[in-house]
């Protein structure tokens, strides 16, 4: 047991190794042929942290100010943000991951080789959450700053969110992992498919029509008006939910701060990184038993489809054995 789990470890450190390799030599080719346009791209980067920051300060400042609510804004938007990364993250990686596992040639080559099937899926989600979580970085660092200068945040607190961010992204990479498993093995084709997804939306639509219209705050005193907000913001009470991903990393980032309890921090800290891990070991667990089953039936899709290249059919044929024809009682040849 535990020297297969060794070797599929160095089995998946090993694709990561070569991935890390391969992309450091087209970086290295890139930045040889076009310096001036990697100057522009790095130019546009630092200029985004210098003046996101500056506003996102200036913003949160202003709305901070507000005497009564401002506070409880300012909380509520930091949940509303991490949500949407948390959706984006979802989105991106589910797209990535089906692309790169499922319909890539160079994973079909690798299939037929003696690699087991949980290192070549961590190799394939590894590369996704690499393409797809570095944005993340890029976007969140001025709002951290400005939270941090805000508050007057010390050292300590920008490499704890650090930290933090590199947890947040495994979360909905493992569970953009699972939901590319489980649709790839067992999602019904045709008209089948699409019932649970209408069901979904209608169950959203349902859910949304029943809020209530919020009361009026003009003219009223400050208790009177946060309520009033409270009931302006309760169709965004689904991204402060205690059991998403998003709301622990807030929860964590606004404990630090001084927001909340500063307890609270590092207990959604610790959260944060048992359920990405706990995340890795479920995707690992899947593509262990699935992967394999999900790629083939995934492969005889795209053959019946007639989209499949000449090369990829003979590659699928060497991979995927042909089903046994059906014997007929009493034929003869």
């Amino acid at each position: 047991m535990i020297a297969a789990v060794n070797s599929s470890l160095r089995q998946s450190f090993l694709l990561l190794h070569c991935q890390f390799l391969c992309a450091r030599a087209t970086l290295n080719s890139v930045v040889q042929r076009s310096r001036l346009m990697v100057a522009i791209m790095l130019f546009f980067l630092v200029s985004y942290q210098v003046i996101g920051t500056f506003l996102f300060t200036r913003g949160i400042a202003y709305i901070a100010s507000i005497p009564g609510i401002g506070e409880m804004l300012i909380e509520r938007m930091f949940y509303l943000i991490f949500f949407l990364f948390f959706l984006m993250l979802i989105f991106s990686n589910c797209i990535l991951l089906f692309v790169g596992a499922f319909r890539s040639r160079q994973t079909a080559w690798l299939i037929s080789l003696p690699v087991q099937p949980e290192a070549l899926f961590a190799g394939r989600l590894g590369e996704s959450i690499t393409f797809s979580s570095w944005g993340l970085v890029i976007l969140s660092a001025p709002l951290l700053l400005s939270y941090g200068n805000l508050f007057d945040a010390g050292p300590l607190f920008y490499l704890a969110s650090l930290g933090l961010i590199l947890f947040f992204i495994i979360v909905p990479a493992a569970i953009a992992a699972i939901l590319v498993l489980t649709v790839t093995t067992w999602w019904p084709k045709g008209f089948k498919g699409i019932i649970p997804i209408l069901l979904l939306l209608v169950g959203l639509l349902t859910w949304n029509l029943q809020s209530t219209a919020p009361q009026d705050i003009v003219d009223a005193d400050v208790a009177s008006a946060r309520m009033a907000i409270s009931d302006y913001l309760r169709h965004t009470e689904l991204a402060a939910h205690p059991l998403l991903p998003n709301t622990w990393v807030s929860t964590s980032v606004l404990g630090w701060l001084g927001v909340h309890d500063e307890d609270q921090g590092g207990f959604h800290f610790l959260l944060t990184a048992s359920q990405a891990l706990m995340g890795l070991l479920a995707a690992s667990f899947l593509a262990k038993h699935f992967y394999l089953k999900g790629w083939a039936r995934s492969a005889r899709r795209i053959s019946r489809s007639g989209s499949e290249s000449r090369e990829d059919q003979t590659l699928r044929k060497s991979i995927i054995p042909p089903r046994a024809a059906p014997e007929i009682p009493g034929a003869t040849i």
